[in-house]
C-alpha cells in the first residue's frame, strides 16, 4: 500500500468494530480526507512502515484483537512522533 504526498491529508482509523471505522470513515472522507482503516493494530503498524507517506492522524481503539490500543499507540509514537494520535473507545 502506498501512499502520495500529494493525496488529501491520510487518518488512519484502528478499529475492530466494523460498522463504527466505515462510519468514521464516511464522515471523514465527506471532510476531503483520505482515510484508511485497520481491524488491527498490526496491520496498521505494517501499512506506516510499508508507505510511501504516513498518516496525518491515527485513531486507535484501546480494546483491540492482538495488540492493545496503548501498545500500538506507545509503538507509533516512537517509531513516528510526527503523527498526531487520538485514542478511541
Amino acid at each position: 500500500m502506498s501512499f502520495s504526498t500529494n493525496s488529501p491529508a491520510i487518518i488512519f482509523i484502528v478499529d475492530d468494530d466494523d460498522d463504527l471505522r466505515e462510519s468514521l470513515s464516511a464522515v471523514l472522507e465527506t471532510r476531503g480526507y483520505s482515510v484508511h482503516g485497520f481491524d488491527n493494530a498490526e496491520s496498521a503498524i505494517t501499512a506506516i512502515s510499508e508507505a510511501t507517506g504516513v498518516p496525518m492522524i491515527m485513531m486507535v481503539d484501546g480494546s483491540l484483537p492482538g495488540m492493545e490500543g496503548r501498545d500500538a499507540i506507545a509503538r507509533v509514537a516512537s517509531t513516528h512522533p510526527q503523527i498526531k494520535i487520538i485514542a478511541i473507545s
